[in-house]
């Protein structure tokens, strides 16, 4: 976490980022690229703050734990796609994040 957005922030943070995910889905016209930059920037930042949280959360079961299994393996895959840049072009970015 950091100083503007403490840890007990994060589920507050996440519900608005759901609601602004369901309103940036139900788009039914194309906005403009500054908004999607902006959009993609705050989803960006909130995965950034819950990944370690779901890592830490994980650790704290036993290792034979589906549940956290699979919440390792999903944040481990978060991170790897967090992790790639950005690809050059519309059509070779919508093909990286799918």
């Amino acid at each position: 976490m950091n100083a503007t957005h403490p840890e007990t922030d994060v589920p507050a943070r996440t519900g608005s980022m759901r609601a602004a995910a369901t309103w940036f889905i139900d788009q039914t016209t194309l906005l403009r690229h500054q908004s999607v930059r902006l959009f993609g920037q705050d989803f960006e930042d909130v995965l950034h703050e819950l990944v370690p949280q779901i890592e830490k959360l994980a650790r704290q079961r036993p290792e034979n734990n589906v549940v956290a299994r699979s919440a390792r393996a999903e944040a481990g895959e978060t991170r790897r796609h967090l992790d790639e840049p950005e690809a050059a072009g519309l059509d070779d970015e919508l093909v990286r994040v799918e």
